[in-house]
């Protein structure tokens, strides 16, 4: 009978019930809690359990979720949660399981943003910021889909190092690295950088800032998107905006990578990540974990004082 039922779940009717909305608050609250692994890791998670363990989304809902997001700039797996959320929850379904989503990630970076801003001289923050600054470049070479959080590090360091000064480039990579060190997307980076502007309203701000475009893409594009899937402007678009992407990544590494690699250690460090990252796969926490260990062993017995946090 289980069996049988879960089939029935799964079924074309499945997608056609909707799911109390607290349903869907309570089970992305765990998702971004818990959600460590990087956007492809998270859209596998999802897709295991709203299809197979809850039937909440048939196959091929799931599997239009996620090729939609990854036609449009923004983190892949929020916006494969907002679209879930709007299947099975409607307009309001999908605001509530989108920022349940969120909520938990703006809370554990919101709280490093605060534990950075009045600890950040520490030398043990220096020396993780000396092994994962390096990874941070070659995680940004690695990224080259339109849909990966991490197509937006460039803009968001041309705007925050070079025209607003709000940030200078090392503030910026350990932004970025306690992004990818958090659950969910990258792009929660605001989160932090908001922190260092301004505070706790500061993180607020930038958090509904970065997030919110999102959400108006998923609730009135996508759908647009979806009917016009096959049309050869709507594909030429993505294909333009894919190219600019790929230059604005590049060009933005080449001068992240002079405030990250000064010695032989950290060059060391960029290629072995961007080696292990094309071969292995390795996930973008795992990483960033591997690499805070590798600075805090080796900072204290090289002493590079080229390296200083602020």
């Amino acid at each position: 009978m289980k069996e049988l039922a879960t089939e029935t779940n799964t079924g074309p009717d499945a997608g056609k019930r909707r799911v109390p909305i607290r349903n869907l608050v309570g089970y992305f609250l765990r998702l971004g809690a818990l959600g460590f692994g990087g956007p492809v890791a998270l859209c596998g998670l999802m897709e295991k359990e709203l299809v197979q363990d809850r039937g909440w989304l048939t196959r091929q809902e799931m599997r239009d979720a996620i090729a939609i997001s990854q036609s449009l700039p923004g983190p892949l797996a929020i916006q494969v949660g907002i679209f879930a959320s709007y299947l099975r929850g409607g307009f309001w379904g999908a605001w509530a399981g989108g920022w349940a989503f969120i909520l938990p990630n703006f809370l554990i970076v919101a709280v490093l943003g605060a534990l950075y801003v009045h600890f950040g001289e520490l030398s043990w923050m220096t020396a993780v910021f000396y092994g994962v600054s390096p990874a941070v470049i070659a995680l940004t070479l690695h990224s080259l889909t339109f849909g990966s959080g991490l197509v937006i590090v460039p803009f968001l360091e041309k705007g925050l190092v070079q025209q607003t000064g709000w940030l200078n480039g090392r503030e910026f990579l350990v932004a970025v690295a306690v992004g990818m060190l958090s659950p969910g997307p990258v792009v929660i980076t605001a989160t932090f950088v908001g922190y260092l502007v301004a505070g706790f309203w500061g993180s607020l701000i930038a958090t509904v800032g970065i997030f919110l475009p999102s959400f108006l893409l998923i609730l009135f594009v996508a759908p647009i998107l979806i009917r016009n899937r096959n049309n050869v402007y709507v594909q030429g678009f993505v294909k333009g905006a894919y190219g600019a992407a790929i230059g604005t990544i590049l060009g933005a590494c080449v001068l992240l990578s002079k405030i990250a690699i000064g010695d032989w250690l950290t060059a060391l460090i960029a290629l072995g990540s961007l080696v292990v990252l094309f071969k292995w796969k390795v996930s973008n926490p795992l990483l960033v974990a591997i690499t805070a260990a590798i600075g805090l062993i080796a900072f204290p017995l090289l002493q590079p004082h080229w390296v200083l946090l602020k």
